[in-house]
This record gives C-alpha cells, structure tokens and sequence, in this order.
C-alpha cells in the first residue's frame, strides 16, 4: 500500500526518510530542488558533477547522508538523463526505480517535488499521474509513505483532482491523504 499526500511544506522541512531530488545530465547549474539544496550545502552536487563522480545520466542514483542543514539527513540524487529526451516513459521508469532503490536501502518514506518542475513544458497533472503509475508498479506489502510537494494552491488543487480521477484504478494499492 502507498500513502501518497500532497503537502504544501517546503521540501527541506518535511520530516522523512530521504529527500529525492532529480538532476538532469545537460542541466548545469542545477535547477529547482537540486539548484537549491546544491547552494545550501555549499556546491556539494556542482563538486560531484566537476570531479565526474555524478553526471546526471539517466538512472544514475547518487547518495548525501548526514547533512545538518536539513530535517531529513539523506538526500537521493537521481539522474533524469537529458532534459529535452526526458519524456512520460522515461518519468514512469524512474519512479518505479525510485521505489526499488528506496526498498534497497529500507527507506519507507520519502519526499519529492514534481519531477521536472520548473525544466519540463509537462502539465503539473500529467507529471503527477505518471509518477503516481510509475510507484505503484512496485508496490508490495510494505507500505510506503511518499509526500509530493507543490507549494503552489493552484497546482495543488489541480493534483488534487487529478488523484481522485486516477485512484479508482488503484483503489487497493494507494491511498490519498
């Protein structure tokens, strides 16, 4: 079972397992999530991706732990690959690759912003649906809490919506805070 909320919390203040943050391999500086927690944590993603320890591939998974700037102290860098070959599979993909590596590393909770927000020209409803699709072909009987933040109402309450139509297609494998 999923526990899927959508919150209006500032993504470095949710209390959680792990932050997932996207990156993208032909984005550089970072952006969004990635761009913001890079500068509080002075440039520690920009110095990976300077010494070839962390590209932005497709897939590619990179771990921060114990980070004292933040509520959560691991961060999850996933690489999204390139941002103009980044399409709805591709998002399905990496977020059902989300779910098995979290399960890996016995993480049952995390949060994460819209993946491409504020890179991709995807409406926020069609990114939040295949998300939502992508982490349900991997459930199992653990359960798994995910909090997608959006601090914007509108989109939120667009999201909203979106989930209520899309639920009764996996009405026994999520659940909608």
């Amino acid at each position: 079972m999923i526990n899927l909320e959508i919150v209006s919390d500032d993504l470095l203040k949710i209390e959680c397992g792990i932050i997932v943050v996207p990156i993208f391999y032909d984005i550089v500086p970072s952006k969004g999530s990635a761009g913001r927690i890079d500068w509080l944590m002075n440039n520690k993603i920009s110095s990976f991706i300077l010494s070839n320890r962390l590209s932005g591939a497709y897939n590619e998974r990179g771990l921060i732990c114990n980070s004292d700037k933040f509520v959560t102290d691991k961060i999850l860098l996933i690489g999204m690959g390139k941002s103009t070959t980044f399409d709805t599979k591709r998002m399905i993909n990496i977020s059902s690759s989300i779910i098995d590596i979290l399960k890996k590393i016995d993480v049952y909770d995390f949060s994460i912003e819209l993946l491409g927000k504020g890179i991709l020209k995807l409406a926020p409803e069609i990114v939040f649906e295949n998300m939502v699709s992508g982490f349900v072909k991997k459930d199992d009987e653990k359960e798994m809490s995910i909090h997608i933040v959006e601090e914007e109402k509108t989109v939120r309450e667009k999201l909203g919506k979106k989930a209520e139509e899309i639920i009764p297609q996996y009405q026994s494998l999520i659940k909608i805070a």
